[in-house]
């Protein structure tokens, strides 16, 4: 990876061998030894800055490779790092984390609890050192490590993780050497142990960060194993953390590729569905809700395998609109997954019960992105004639839209609904429109250039200009 910017200071980070990167998949890691500064490029001390001569000695740090004076350069310990136990020269810049990453390589528990306590400082004051000597992969590495009797330093480890993760421009390099792996595992660890909100609201806020950052990322939380955690915790007693899980889960379904991964969770669209209805947070509502809407947007297959999953999705949304009547996002979002999944006859079914419901919304002062979401659903539902009579006893509501005061968007969800119906049942559509009054139709419809077009060029097909016989 090229140098990044931490704070002030550029950093090329540490490399293990191999072709992996990710330490937390691997049984041991083995960093990449520095290329050493010339000699000659070297007139001073790297750290110190006093100038080399006949008494001032050149001295190489194994670990960073910089050309330091003794005195800088005295302390010398086993890197096991580099797969070198002897004692190795490490300057006064880098015994810190080295010590740590050393001591890490011990078998022995009272080294590794010393090693993240240090660590811990370290990530907050100099989190540059800890990236370019290896801090970042033995925190990895520790974690895999750690089991439930470990939850204080488990509980660093997370608090140095989430610390190095606020860090952004770094999240994809950390995601290479296994930190998502590292939380996910906390997380499992975590959910299971009592008393240990804290530590799982610090791995839930981290994990949102890679989470709210780019697709690649949101599908390495996938890959990881993710889903199946932030689910759990969902349910949990703690308003916080249920409310987190939830919120870091959206994100993660705002790219499709993940929708099955989610809906492969066994009862997962149940739980959600159950959730929205008995949930009394608007909030939480608002964002179950919304990743509801976004798997709903998927491909065709996606959006059957939402419905089959749970022939109770439409009821479900329905009772959501009847309860929250008055929260213009919830009614948006809850509209808008209708109106996705209403897009074949077959799904229509289980959902028909949100045609009178989106009708009855309609029939409300609405904000524009919601009207718009309710009458695009029911110019869906209108494709098939099951909800012919539905409609056509509401036709005024319907007809209403079609006022140039809600604008071009809706106006043109209210003509194909109109048209819809119209296609089904001609004779009692027509006669809807003739009760409501038929100027608005016909003002709406001349607007539409690209349509009046078309509809001339078929009826110049039907009915040609010029004729022989």
């Amino acid at each position: 990876m090229a140098t990044i910017r931490i704070d002030t200071e550029q950093v090329t980070p540490a490399k293990v061998e191999g072709d992996s990167q990710n330490v937390f998949r691997a049984s041991k890691f083995v960093l990449m030894k520095p290329k050493w500064q010339s000699d000659e490029s070297a007139s001073a001390c790297g750290l110190c800055k006093s100038k080399f001569n006949q008494i001032r000695r050149r001295h190489h740090c194994r670990t960073c490779g910089r050309v330091l004076c003794a005195k800088c350069c005295s302390n010398k310990v086993p890197v096991p790092q580099f797969q070198m136990d002897s004692l190795e020269r490490v300057c006064n810049g880098c015994m810190p984390v080295v010590t740590c990453v050393t001591m890490s390589h011990s078998e022995e528990q009272e080294f590794l609890c010393r090693a993240v306590s240090s660590l811990e400082i370290i990530c907050r004051d100099n989190p540059a050192s800890v990236l370019a000597l290896g801090g970042a992969q033995t925190l990895v590495y520790l974690a895999r490590k750690m089991s439930g009797c470990q939850m204080k330093t488990l509980g660093q480890i997370t608090t140095c993780l989430h610390t190095l993760c606020l860090h952004s421009g770094v999240l994809l390099w950390y995601s290479e050497i296994g930190f998502i792996d590292a939380l996910t595992h906390i997380l499992q660890i975590s959910s299971s142990v009592q008393d240990q909100s804290g530590m799982i609201s610090e791995a839930l806020d981290t994990l949102r960060i890679f989470s709210k950052t780019s697709d690649s990322l949101k599908r390495k939380a996938v890959q990881c194993g993710c889903i199946a955690p932030l689910l759990h915790l969902g349910q949990s007693d703690n308003p916080f953390i249920s409310l987190v899980s939830m919120t870091t889960l959206g994100l993660i379904a705002e790219c499709s590729a993940t929708h099955n991964a989610i809906l492969s969770q066994k009862n997962a669209l149940r739980d959600l569905l159950s959730r929205v209805n008995s949930s009394k947070d608007d909030k939480d509502v608002e964002i179950v809700l919304r990743m509801i809407m976004l798997m709903s947007a998927g491909n065709q297959e996606t959006k059957h395998r939402i419905v089959c999953e749970d022939s109770s999705v439409g009821s479900a949304i329905s009772q959501v609109i009847k309860k929250w009547p008055s929260h213009p996002q919830i009614l948006a979002n809850a509209a808008c997954a209708i109106a996705n999944l209403a897009t074949s006859c077959d799904d229509q079914v289980t959902l028909q019960n949100s045609v009178i419901v989106l009708l009855q919304a309609l029939s409300q002062n609405l904000p524009g992105y919601v009207s718009i979401h309710c009458i695009r659903a029911l110019a869906n539902f209108a494709k098939y004639e099951l909800h012919a009579n539905a409609l056509l006893s509401n036709f005024p509501i319907i007809m209403q839209l079609l006022n140039s005061s809600y604008g071009p968007l809706i106006n043109s969800h209210a003509l194909r609904c109109i048209f819809n119906v119209l296609q089904q049942r001609a004779v009692d559509a027509s006669k809807a429109i003739e009760r409501c009054g038929s100027q608005e139709l016909i003002l709406r419809l001349a607007e539409r250039e690209s349509v009046m077009r078309d509809l001339l060029a078929s009826m110049d097909r039907d009915a040609p200009s010029i004729a022989t016989e």
